[in-house]
């Protein structure tokens, strides 16, 4: 849980087609909210920007928790929630149960 400094360069896409989903990928929009964005033109603020950064830890720890409550399921227990997921899935594919 250490905020992290940005170099503000075009994101990694899976999918270059995003900007035609409407919707915003996920490392744009946690670069601000989670660490710093730093233009590479500007890379001689990176120092003052960490020192920066890291002056807050309680707000960062804050800012971090609304992240991850808003965006990752089964924090502290996803194996045993996948395990649970796939246990109800064989049992509906055998006995034919289709969900629905």
């Amino acid at each position: 849980e250490k905020p992290v400094l940005y170099i503000d360069l075009p994101p990694k896409a899976r999918n270059d087609s995003w900007p035609d989903l409407e919707i915003e990928p996920f490392e744009i929009l946690v670069r601000t909210r989670i660490g710093a964005l730093l233009a590479p033109d500007h890379l001689s603020d990176a120092p003052a920007t960490i020192r920066r950064l890291l002056a807050d830890q309680q707000k960062f720890q804050i800012d971090v928790g609304r992240l991850r409550k808003d965006w990752v399921f089964n924090f502290g227990h996803s194996s045993e929630a996948a395990a649970d997921t796939l246990v109800d899935l064989a049992t509906r594919v055998s006995t034919g149960e289709t969900g629905g």
